[in-house]
């Protein structure tokens, strides 16, 4: 497929002609001449278009993803809350690859918003952003602050991130030498705790978690 005959048919009005030739495209060498429609194409109204349209802006354009940050990123805020969970996901993965400022514009969301829904889903992202080790303080007084939350979900994600960050949990996203996070186990048991006795539906990560806070200073075998 040439990159005209692909253009042609992604900006076909034809929701399965584009997702046919995406899905083609996702096997082949970047074109350079797609990224403009690629990055239209995040305004499709099919959850599959922007889902390929995401996965290739991340994979085959990061370059071009970077350069245009200041543009992209509030379209990939707005995605965060299309309930959609794929998009979302690739959502979170892209506000990554936009760079280092994508913690302090999801701080920003996070901060300024008065929809429980895009403070819910920005936290998510803000937890598994690539760069939190270059802003550990700023992110963790973020987080910190979301455990006083009067939303449980919002309580929830903040609590789930922080878990994620902490050396108790194997992914390593922040250091031990980058954070103390012995002072904040003690708060973190307390929220999950108060959590535990009121929001359902999270009862067995919750377990989990007051486990791995109780159990910290026990010797693994």
């Amino acid at each position: 497929m040439t990159a005209k005959e692909a253009l042609e048919h992604l900006c076909s009005n034809d929701t399965e002609e584009q997702l046919a030739t995406l899905r083609e495209l996702s096997v082949l060498k970047a074109m350079p001449e797609l990224y403009d429609i690629t990055v239209a194409n995040l305004a499709s109204p099919d959850n599959g278009v922007v889902f390929f349209s995401l996965d290739m802006l991340i994979k085959k354009y990061p370059i071009q993803v970077q350069r245009d940050a200041k543009l992209l990123t509030p379209k990939l805020l707005q995605l965060l809350t299309t309930n959609n969970g794929p998009v979302v996901d690739r959502a979170i993965w892209a506000l990554s690859v936009t760079g280092e400022n994508s913690i302090n514009e999801l701080i920003e969301c996070i901060t300024s918003s008065t929809d429980d829904r895009s403070k819910e889903m920005c936290t998510w992202a803000l937890g598994r952003n690539a760069h939190i080790h270059q802003h550990p303080t700023l992110v963790m007084y973020t987080l910190r602050s979301l455990l006083l939350d009067i939303n449980p979900h919002i309580q929830y994600v903040a609590l789930n991130a922080l878990m994620d960050m902490s050396p108790l949990r194997p992914f390593e996203r922040l250091a031990g030498d980058n954070y103390d996070f012995e002072p904040l186990y003690t708060e973190l048991e307390a929220i999950a705790q108060a959590l535990l006795k009121i929001y359902s539906g999270k009862q067995e990560w919750l377990e989990r978690y007051l486990e791995l806070l109780r159990n910290r200073h026990k010797p693994s075998n």
